[in-house]
């Protein structure tokens, strides 16, 4: 379950994400937000038309009236009612785009508060959204919410760096091997054949060539007799390089 405060819900009908948002998310809000939406709409701007927008899927949405009010210098009533709305539901979510009041709300709500466009995030991850369809509609949000040369938009780019940035070759994660396997490749990788290298690993080096050295290396180890074990030592330090 989400739960959207005024600020994220007029961000996502600004580029057209409302309805995906609302089929493809249990979207809860309160009333608090539901009477900003409508004091919002009454501006003659796009962020009114964009509140109307929202006013008009109400149906599609949950509401829920919130007894107490919580409210500080920062969190305004429709973010404090949101927060409090999280522990009634257990949501998992929080949004909203009010940057500046987000650390002081995740102090108060249960559950992860994060700016709108991690929807965009979690679309592209259900294939919903191609990579650059989210990258175009955070640039095209940032535009319509002034956001450019922003904190928030610095934030709303990084949550897309894992789209852009692959990970170097030198930062792979190392896939686990078995000392069987280890055995196998080890010393084939640091001083075995061009061949053998680049057949059994990631690390071609120059060296010995012929066949009986590749066989004699390469051959499974018993870890039984001693010298077995020193070659078995030996794989496992150069695999490990």
């Amino acid at each position: 379950m989400i739960v959207a405060d005024t600020s994220a819900l007029i961000s996502l009908a600004r580029i057209d994400q409302l309805e995906t948002l609302l089929t493809e998310f249990d979207v809860h809000v309160t009333e608090t937000v539901v009477d900003e939406l409508a004091a919002t709409s009454e501006y003659d701007d796009a962020d009114g038309d964009a509140a109307t927008a929202v006013l008009a899927a109400r149906d599609q949405f949950t509401i829920h009236h919130i007894d107490d009010e919580l409210t500080t210098s920062r969190i305004d009533p429709g973010e404090g009612t949101s927060a409090l709305l999280t522990t009634e539901i257990d949501a998992a979510f929080l949004l909203t785009d009010d940057l500046r009041a987000l650390p002081e709300i995740q102090t108060l709500a249960d559950a992860q508060v994060a700016i709108s466009p991690i929807v965009l995030k979690a679309l592209v991850a259900r294939d919903e959204l191609t990579r650059k369809e989210a990258r175009e509609s955070v640039d095209q949000l940032a535009t319509k919410r002034d956001w450019l040369g922003t904190p928030i938009y610095r934030r709303a780019r990084g949550l897309f760096d894992w789209l852009q940035k692959p990970r170097p070759e030198c930062q792979q994660p190392r896939r686990w091997r078995s000392p069987q396997e280890f055995a196998w490749t080890g010393l084939g990788l640091s001083v075995g054949s061009a061949a053998g290298a680049s057949e059994y690993g990631r690390y071609p080096r120059s060296g010995i060539t012929t066949p009986d050295f590749r066989a004699y290396w390469l051959t499974p180890l018993p870890r039984e007799d001693c010298c077995s074990r020193r070659r078995y030592a030996f794989a496992m330090f150069f695999a490990a390089l």
